[in-house]
């Protein structure tokens, strides 16, 4: 989201930070059942800022392939369809929670691999 802002010139407003933790187990069960995250351990990459937020009304419609507020010329809307696919191949999971004025939270949650795969990334 940020690379893409950044490519596409777009203002950005605000602090931007960035967070990789364990997810919280009781939080993950709530929002993983019926999952392939159900009953996972899992890691959650987290992306705020507190810039100008997502209205309301487009929190859902920010998936679909070619919605954007963009205007013409300015992107086509694919890009968090195409994150979301991606994510979900993994066996992740995508979630967006923004309130105009008050900025906007990305959180990406994958399970936990066991295998050392990814120590050298700490």
């Amino acid at each position: 989201m940020f690379l893409s802002a950044t490519v596409l010139r777009i203002p950005i407003t605000g602090t931007v930070s960035f967070n990789i933790r364990p997810r919280d187990p009781k939080a993950q069960a709530a929002r993983a059942e019926g999952s392939r995250l159900e009953g996972a351990e899992a890691v959650m990459v987290e992306f705020a800022d507190t810039g100008e937020g997502i209205a309301i009304e487009n929190l859902e419609k920010i998936w679909e392939p070619f919605f954007t507020t963009k205007p013409e010329g300015r992107g086509t809307g694919l890009g968090l369809a195409i994150c979301r696919r991606i994510v979900e191949e993994h066996g992740g999971r995508i979630e967006i929670e923004g309130e105009m004025g008050k900025g906007t939270t990305v959180r990406i949650v994958f399970p936990a691999t066991t295998n050392g795969a990814f120590a050298n990334l700490i």
